[in-house]
């Protein structure tokens, strides 16, 4: 989408993708790099869109990760809601 079409909208969030092996090249910060790509820059601070970086293989790869990933966008998304945690990943170490 186009910067002009998210101030259009006047989103409360843009959810944004990066690559979790490229996220520190370079010591950039995710929200600051995607609010310079969208154009948001151009907005005062208090009129931008909150900006939230997922880990697109985090997100997109569909498997055991799945409902772990979509439980902490929506977490993200609505921080002042109780969230039950959901079953422990055995597999993970």
């Amino acid at each position: 989408m186009s910067a002009e079409g998210i101030i259009g909208q006047q989103p409360d969030f843009v959810v944004t993708m990066f690559q979790s092996d490229h996220a520190p090249l370079a010591g950039e910060d995710p929200v600051q790099k995607a609010t310079k790509e969208l154009g948001l820059d151009i907005l005062p601070p208090e009129k931008r869109p909150q900006i939230v970086p997922v880990d697109g293989a985090y997100l997109l790869a569909l498997g055991p990760r799945s409902a772990h990933a979509c439980h902490d966008l929506a977490a993200k998304l609505h921080p002042t809601l109780d969230w039950p945690p959901l079953p422990t990943r055995p597999w993970v170490g």
